[in-house]
């Protein structure tokens, strides 16, 4: 945020929320805390830390009287069991407690929906941990305010009953996508929607059901929660499809040649354009988190997969046309080179090191996965199976998931790369997503999606109505499935989970 102000407060922290209190106190004392400014749709970063002046964050923002406001509370590392307190520091210190938000996705996510401001004036939110200074849970987290409608996620009423402190670290899930080279298409036939252009807006989403689709473009390679919409990547049509969280069209904007990868670096929108043969695109367009693009960066040639690390600030990027991987910053200006032996299919950065699958060409499959450190260095090699896909982190466990296309196998590797098992979830595994519990894994072969357990066991079978392709999760209720289908007869459509739901039918 670009303006801060100093609210002159001191928190008194208290086991439970309704004992929370504000005192007003001088910028001089030691536990004063400086608010952020924020506004409606902002998302900001945080940490809170065991430190006594961190172990909260304050945000300040003008609300009027009867809006709507909704407000999550994301962990992205570490053990951190987050909280949200909204509060009126002007009341009373046994009224100044508006809203409390419970926890739910495991520990991972903290939520406040639809809470009605009473008035029209500043309001305070306060971002820290379950049981505030006598918790033990630190870690980074995200933070959203949304004016409107949100998945009713949380309770609009404060509690008083203190919330079960666990030391369990269950980790956010990174989204990923299907790796699987694919034949380079020609250029789409139909011209795309022009960018920015709104769609019209379904009818909202009502049905209970735990699994539903919803139409987007042609041919729906991956899909990406970014903290308030989802976004596809359609390489049929060369659109991006902009959705909210019950399914319903926002907008769709023009994206490319062949949109394929994307990532998130916290306030933009990163899509790799694959090209065609006949008309090579080895660009990546970046867009803010409304769809508008704010820049196009040429990195090379057919640009297949992207991992952001945020410690280092930099995007990676497998370039598959070229043998090679990439590190660009902000501005998409190549910071650091690696040459690889064959084509380089997916990149994930786990917070240390860089891994990476070389899955070779349909002629010449490639079995080798390979960690690079923040350097840039190829600090080892390791053999899994044919044609590995796609990549997903497990941080409760520290075991990284390898998905092997062409031999119907998903390789388990320890954090130092060491084989601790493989399994075998069904045919042509080609995306993964870890929800923090589970491993989702689309099937391509068998036009499914199936859920296993942090151990490998199969827990339920999904069918589809097409060959699917990327899968997301989006953090706190969803598994979203690109459903791209066959190059001869395309997909159009994603698919939505609900996790907890399906999975309680078993």
């Amino acid at each position: 945020m670009k303006s801060y102000r100093r609210l002159g407060i001191v928190v008194g922290l208290f086991i439970t929320l309704t004992l929370f209190v504000f005192a007003v106190a001088t910028p001089r004392t030691a536990e004063a805390q400086t608010a952020k400014t924020i506004k409606y749709g902002d998302i900001v970063d945080g940490e809170i830390t065991s430190a006594k002046t961190k172990v909260l964050q304050l945000f300040r923002f003008d609300g009027e009287q009867g809006d709507k406001v909704s407000i999550l509370m994301l962990r992205r590392s570490g053990n951190l069991r987050p909280q949200i307190i909204l509060t009126d520091p002007t009341l009373p210190q046994d009224q100044l407690v508006l809203a409390a938000s419970k926890l739910i996705a495991n520990g991972t996510l903290a939520g406040i929906a639809n809470f009605s401001l009473p008035e029209t004036k500043s309001y305070v939110i306060v971002a820290t941990r379950e049981n505030l200074d006598k918790g033990t849970t630190t870690g980074q987290f995200r933070l959203m305010l949304i004016k409107g409608k949100a998945d009713a996620i949380a309770t609009d009423e404060p509690t008083d009953e203190p919330t079960k402190v666990t030391d369990e670290a269950t980790p956010t899930r990174r989204p990923t996508a299907t790796r699987r080279p694919r034949p380079s298409p020609t250029p789409a036939e139909e011209e795309p929607t022009p960018e920015e252009e709104p769609t019209a807006t379904s009818e909202p989403v009502t049905s209970d059901e735990p699994v539903q689709s919803f139409q987007v473009g042609k041919a729906p390679v991956y899909s990406l929660w970014t903290g308030a919409n989802l976004f596809v990547s359609n390489s049929g049509d060369g659109t991006l499809s902009m959705l909210d969280a019950d399914g319903n069209s926002v907008k769709t904007v023009k994206a490319g040649v062949y949109p394929f990868a994307m990532a998130w670096d916290g306030a933009r929108l990163w899509v790799a354009d694959l090209g065609a043969s006949d008309q090579p695109a080895d660009t990546v367009n970046v867009f803010d988190k409304t769809g508008k693009k704010v820049g196009t960066y040429k990195v090379g040639k057919q640009p297949f997969s992207l991992s952001y690390d945020k410690e280092n600030k930099r995007m990676w990027i497998a370039l598959f046309g070229e043998n090679k991987i990439v590190a660009v910053d902000a501005k998409g200006q190549i910071q650091t080179t690696i040459d690889t032996d064959t084509n380089p299919n997916t990149v994930l950065w786990t917070g240390d090191k860089l891994w990476a699958t070389l899955s070779g060409t349909t002629d010449s499959p490639s079995n080798q996965v390979i960690a690079i450190d923040a350097d840039g260095n190829i600090i080892d090699t390791f053999t899994v199976g044919k044609s590995p896909a796609d990549l997903a982190w497990n941080d409760t466990d520290a075991v990284l998931y390898v998905a092997n296309f062409d031999d119907n196998t998903i390789s388990v590797l320890d954090a130092d790369g060491q084989s601790v098992g493989t399994l075998k979830p069904g045919k042509q595994p080609g995306a993964l997503a870890w929800d923090g519990t589970h491993l989702w894994v689309s099937l391509y072969g068998d036009k499914a999606v199936v859920a296993l357990s942090n151990k490998g066991k199969v827990l339920k079978k999904f069918p589809l109505e097409t060959n699917p392709n990327g899968i997301t999760y989006d953090g706190s209720k969803y598994v979203w499935v690109s459903n791209q289908g066959p190059n001869d007869n395309p997909g159009n459509t994603v698919t939505r989970i609900d996790v907890e739901a399906a999975l309680s039918e078993q």
